[in-house]
């Protein structure tokens, strides 16, 4: 509570004049969007209008510097997103052929599996013709009593 009404007191003179006038500091936060879905944010300070020139010079050189470093992160995330979505493609046309290779396997069975059911079926069409055909040589063949 204290600190607050010596805050407002100075606030207070400095508008009137009396004593000395506090400095004033701006702070200036960025944010964006950074990669695939992320987020970064920096916290900047910025200089005062009467500011000498070295402390400006100064500042933009370290502006510059974070601008570095942040391009060095980005470039470094993007590599590293190239890779990852290179190595989950690899993965998927992986897992693509295999299941290619299985649905063939699959159908190669199905058709081979059916063939001596196509085979039994002709044979049981056979019987009937030759049944329906020569009724009288088959009905002697059975033994007496049938």
């Amino acid at each position: 509570m204290e600190k607050a009404l010596a805050r407002v007191w100075a606030q207070i003179r400095s508008v009137l004049g009396i004593g000395p006038k506090p400095k004033h500091h701006t702070v200036q936060l960025r944010a964006g969007s950074v990669g695939v879905g992320g987020m970064s944010a920096r916290l900047s300070k910025r200089l005062a209008e009467d500011a000498s020139l070295p402390l400006r010079v100064e500042q933009l050189e370290e502006d510059v510097k974070a601008l570095r470093e942040d391009l060095n992160a980005l470039g470094k995330r993007h590599r590293e997103d190239v890779d990852r979505l290179r190595e989950e493609r690899g993965d998927l046309e992986r897992r693509l052929r295999a299941s290619d290779q299985e649905t063939e396997d699959l159908v190669e069975e199905a058709l081979a599996g059916s063939f001596g059911l196509e085979l039994l079926g002709a044979f049981w069409i056979a019987a009937g013709i030759a049944l329906a055909t020569w009724p009288r040589f088959f009905v002697g063949a059975l033994p007496p009593g049938l």
